[in-house]
């Protein structure tokens, strides 16, 4: 029994010394390498790339090959498609956005385990060669070389045109890499308004990086439309498509459409302007309540009043009704039908469920001829024939 567990002893110390001394004796000398402990310094893992770029093939010879996963790890059983996902080396037009961009940012990272070959993917795959910090680590190429101060573009690291990539893009499995610089609103000039409790996930809206809610100004539903016109696809960034309801909401789950009906902008053609187009759809069609996601139906003075004012004097839209109708947001007195060639729609066509719109102007007879011979009780809904608008 002694006999036997001495020849396996034996064996097994050959083996290792057979190991050991292939990779001594033909690795390259400079490369420091204990052959009793079969193993590089402590400090390899660091040092060893300014050692491959001297000469490749030395690492060849006992970790395989650096190009083809099939044929890597060698006599070592060291692969460096471990760590070297595509090979030691980035592939051409890499330095591209559009390509270390995106794989970097707007990618999950992926969770593998060996011998299967780590995807290229997410901000902390490229820090485990670009250092925690992402300047420089084992590669010694800082991405601050390129991108100055972050590991990503200057601020506001927006691309509008959809081309490269932006912080609105990126992927929220990343945001614990974020957190290392922006924690708290940290080198931003966006700080949430109150810190996130202890142990939050990082997220993008929760206050623990640099927004909090997501929300914009309290005077933002008044002065969003004048930022729009300068540069509309600065909001598509965010909310997605302004045209297309497929494609809106964007990251920010909030869609243009919600009270863009028929998109940012009335419909194109030039008919809009006439009374047979705005002047029906307003006055009378009904006010139509929809529930989000459904996108809101253009129908209505109350639908007209969310961009146009509750006065229809501009609002947000920053156009007045009264731009073109003088004195309101309907043709001037009598207003009446017309069946002449441009056919009027009347004050006597309009749906009783726009009402609510014509009391905040000729409540009880006001701006009218017309007056009730006597007011109707208080809390009486808004009528045609009730004494609460012109007639009695």
């Amino acid at each position: 029994m002694s006999r036997t567990r001495l020849m396996l002893g034996s064996c097994f110390a050959l083996v290792l010394a057979l190991l050991s001394g292939g990779c001594a004796g033909t690795a390259n000398k400079t490369v420091p390498f204990n052959a009793t402990a079969g193993a590089h310094p402590k400090t390899w893992l660091a040092d060893h790339w300014a050692e491959y770029i001297k000469a490749p093939d030395q690492c060849t010879v006992c970790h395989g090959s650096t190009t083809v996963p099939a044929q890597a790890g060698g006599i070592s059983q060291v692969s460096c498609f471990g760590c070297h996902t595509k090979g030691v080396i980035h592939a051409s037009g890499w330095e591209l956005p559009a390509q270390h961009g995106r794989l970097g940012a707007e990618l999950a990272p992926v969770a593998t385990t060996a011998p299967a070959v780590p995807v290229m993917a997410g901000f902390s795959h490229c820090a485990k060669c670009h250092g925690s910090a992402y300047d420089g680590g084992v590669a010694a190429v800082s991405c601050k070389s390129c991108h100055v101060n972050a590991p990503h573009p200057s601020k506001p690291w927006f691309d509008l045109s959809g081309v490269k990539p932006s912080h609105t893009q990126v992927n929220q499995a990343n945001l614990p890499e974020c957190a290392k610089c922006h924690a708290g609103g940290v080198n931003s000039t966006l700080k949430p308004l109150a810190a996130a409790p202890a142990g939050t996930a990082p997220g993008c809206y929760n206050a623990t990086l640099c927004h909090s809610t997501g929300a914009h100004t309290k005077t933002w539903i008044a002065d969003h439309y004048v930022e729009y016109v300068k540069n509309p696809a600065q909001c598509v960034a965010c909310h997605g498509s302004a045209t297309d309801p497929a494609l809106a909401g964007g990251i920010s789950k909030v869609s243009c459409l919600g009270c863009h009906t028929k998109g940012v902008n009335h419909p194109v053609d030039a008919a809009w302007g006439t009374p047979a187009q705005h002047g029906r759809v307003a006055t009378q069609l009904a006010p139509v309540t929809t529930v989000a996601p459904a996108v809101p139906v253009m129908a209505g003075m109350l639908h007209c009043a969310k961009c146009h004012g509750a006065a229809f004097d501009g609002g947000i839209a920053v156009v007045s009704c009264k731009s073109c109708h003088k004195t309101a947001p309907h043709p001037a007195k009598p207003w009446l039908a017309d069946s002449g060639a441009v056919a009027l729609a009347g004050h006597d066509q309009t749906n009783p469920s726009n009402l609510p719109a014509c009391v905040q102007c000729h409540s009880h007879g006001a701006n009218s001829s017309r007056v009730p011979a006597s007011p109707a009780p208080a809390g009486t809904a808004p009528g045609c024939f009730n004494a609460t608008l012109c007639h009695g």
